[in-house]
């Protein structure tokens, strides 16, 4: 399950104090909205603000350490993501 979790928040990103969803190169999805964003920007966003990072190991690591914090995202998002 924790593995799940992880490969769903290295999806997440932060832009101007707002969470998104990452699905595809030109689509996020503001989580607290629900608004779509199609715009080629996106992947370049979701590179750069992402909040785990691309490796699995690295991922992995930094959220054992803010398990909390990323636990209540997924909370509060979970039915947004899927």
């Amino acid at each position: 399950m924790k593995n799940i979790k992880i490969i769903i928040l290295q999806r997440v990103f932060k832009r101007n104090n707002a969470l998104f969803y990452f699905e595809y190169p030109n689509k996020a999805t503001n989580l607290d909205t629900g608004k779509e964003f199609h715009d080629n920007r996106v992947y370049n966003s979701h590179q750069q603000h992402r909040l785990l990072p691309p490796n699995y190991i690295e991922a992995e690591r930094e959220y054992l350490q803010n398990e909390e914090y990323y636990e209540q995202i997924l909370l509060k998002y979970l039915n947004v993501i899927v």
